[in-house]
């Protein structure tokens, strides 16, 4: 009965370590855009946009952010400059189009936001689990396999010394 449970333990690990192992390797969002002094970064209209100023800031000197328009700041728009000299924010850009925005010490910079696309359907941003769903089924069928094959293979074993 320990194999038995054994071989149980062993599937059902199996099943749920497979799709653990591939979400932990899957990339996650992409990295913001670095803008320098006059450069200009895209983003998505209607989304949290991270952006990093890179205006060689002194480090953890205040850097105040404005920029007219459709725009919802995350947090603040005043942040503190890093140790090498950016200074990051985020934002909501309402509408698409393209947004002008000045940092302290005269940095200017543009932001372009874009629609998203409208295929009707919901963005994707995460795995297709089909595969992990039929490796899934897989191994559980093993298992369930195994253990019916070990139950049978007792009984004869257990018939055979009755005999």
């Amino acid at each position: 009965m320990k194999k038995v449970l054994a071989a149980v333990a062993v599937a059902i690990a199996a099943v749920f370590a497979v799709p653990t192992a591939a979400a932990a390797v899957e990339p996650g969002y992409e990295d913001a855009p670095v803008v320098g002094n006059g450069g200009s970064a895209t983003v998505s209209a209607g989304s949290r946009a991270e952006v990093v100023l890179n205006g060689g800031w002194a480090p953890g000197s205040p850097v105040t952010i404005t920029i007219p328009g459709d725009v919802t700041f995350v947090a603040t728009t005043t942040v503190t400059a890093a140790a090498d000299g950016t200074a990051a924010f985020a934002a909501r850009f309402g509408t698409p189009g393209t947004y002008s925005g000045t940092a302290t010490g005269g940095f200017t910079f543009s932001i372009t936001a874009v629609a998203a696309p409208t295929d009707g359907g919901m963005p994707v941003t995460g795995v297709d689990a089909t595969p992990y769903l039929w490796l899934g089924g897989g191994l559980a069928a093993v298992g369930i396999a195994l253990v019916v094959t070990f139950i049978a293979v007792r009984r004869q074993a257990s018939a055979k010394v009755d005999a």
